[in-house]
């Protein structure tokens, strides 16, 4: 952390380069709207997941809610699991740690096997502090052990530097106060009983992105959905056992 703070401090020296690109940036990136479709999928028997978040939880990118992160991380536990897995998807395009925060009354209110939180892009650019960005993490899970008895899943900040819509120096900027708030993130659910941290292991590859190269393409979702299963999966058999 100590090297990326000091990193960080270093390229604020290029602050009026850096806000020239992101409004050029801004200008020239497509803006694909939030998938459409059910925002759920229930079954009457089986497992059940909550997803709650940004744009990736949204569905920016694709077309539909099931073909977004939710929905595919739904899809991979039912193969592992070998039963059906419901999912509500709650996100919005935009949205930062602290209005998850303000929005968490209107979270779907059932019983849930896991919840997952995709969030930190929009905290990145919008330069949320450590230490809000600490308590807020904090303050999140708090609200969601009082809703829910499941465990709490964060996906890991997506690597702002890969991101390919983003001109450099710019992508490396944000590049470095991703890994920031992400080294936050892990260690804030490391000693946070129930709270979970998820790699998310974004691919910089073409066709994992959608046209704006800045969201998951469809099979970008399928990819990070899969991935995310799995690990969900082991927490999910781990806190089964403790039952």
């Amino acid at each position: 952390m100590a090297k990326l703070a000091l990193l960080w401090n270093l390229c604020l020296l290029l602050f009026p380069i850096l806000l020239v690109q992101a409004l050029w940036a801004r200008l020239r990136t497509i803006r694909l709207p939030e998938a459409g479709g059910p925002p759920y999928k229930h079954h009457q028997t089986g497992l059940s997941i909550l997803g709650i978040g940004e744009s990736t939880i949204a569905g920016v990118g694709v077309q539909k809610l099931a073909q977004a992160l939710t929905a595919r991380i739904a899809h991979y536990l039912a193969e592992q699991f070998g039963q059906p897995v419901s999912w509500d998807a709650f996100g919005k395009n935009g949205d930062r740690l602290k209005d998850l925060l303000d929005k968490h009354r209107s979270f779907p209110f059932r019983k849930f096997d896991a919840v997952i939180v995709a969030v930190g892009v929009n905290d990145t650019t919008g330069l949320t502090s450590l230490l809000r960005w600490s308590q807020q993490i904090f303050e999140l899970t708090n609200k969601l052990k009082e809703l829910y008895t499941a465990p709490i899943c964060f996906c890991s900040v997506p690597p702002m530097h890969l991101f390919t819509a983003l001109p450099q120096p710019l992508r490396y900027v944000l590049g470095i106060r991703a890994r920031m708030l992400d080294q936050v993130l892990r260690r804030t659910a490391e000693v946070s009983t129930g709270v979970f941290y998820l790699e998310s292991g974004f691919q910089p590859d073409e066709q994992y992105l959608a046209p704006d190269g800045y969201h998951p393409s469809e099979k970008g979702y399928q990819f990070w959905g899969e991935l995310i299963a799995e690990q969900l999966s082991a927490v999910l058999k781990d806190h089964r056992g403790k039952k």
